[in-house]
Formats: C-alpha cells, sequence, structure tokens
C-alpha cells in the first residue's frame, strides 16, 4: 500500500482486514504466509531495483535487504 497522509491506501487495507479477520474467527487466511512473503519480497525487490537502477535476484540477499532497509530509514 502507499502511505496517504495518515494511513495506507490500497490493497495493503483490505488484505490486512481479511488476515485480521481470519485470526479472530480462527479461520485459514485466502494465501498461505510462504505465497505472502514471496510476493512482499517480489515487491520489495521491485522497489530496490527502481531505487538503483538494476536488477535485484531473488531470494534477497542480506545486502539487498540491507538496502532495503536503508531506503526505509532515509524517508
Amino acid at each position: 500500500g502507499e502511505h496517504v497522509d495518515h494511513m495506507f491506501a490500497g490493497q495493503m487495507g483490505p488484505e490486512t482486514i481479511h488476515f485480521l479477520e481470519s485470526v479472530l474467527m480462527d479461520t485459514p487466511p485466502m494465501v498461505a504466509p510462504e505465497h505472502a512473503r514471496m510476493v512482499m519480497e517480489t515487491y520489495s525487490a521491485a522497489d530496490i531495483s527502481a531505487e538503483v537502477g538494476e536488477p535485484i535476484s531473488l531470494p534477497l540477499s542480506n545486502h539487498s535487504l540491507a538496502m532495503l532497509a536503508d531506503m526505509k530509514a532515509a524517508k
């Protein structure tokens, strides 16, 4: 999701609500944790790639994760 004013907008909202409802109702979420992690890692790699202008390999290396942390800290 994108940060807009004081909240996040986009698909992260409905996905977060679905996850919370799954926890509260003790029902399985629509997506397996491994798949959700893979998707988030892909988005993160795209963000890093856009920032540095180079392809980023998956799974993310420690170096790539450090770049992502630095990008977030700079914002």
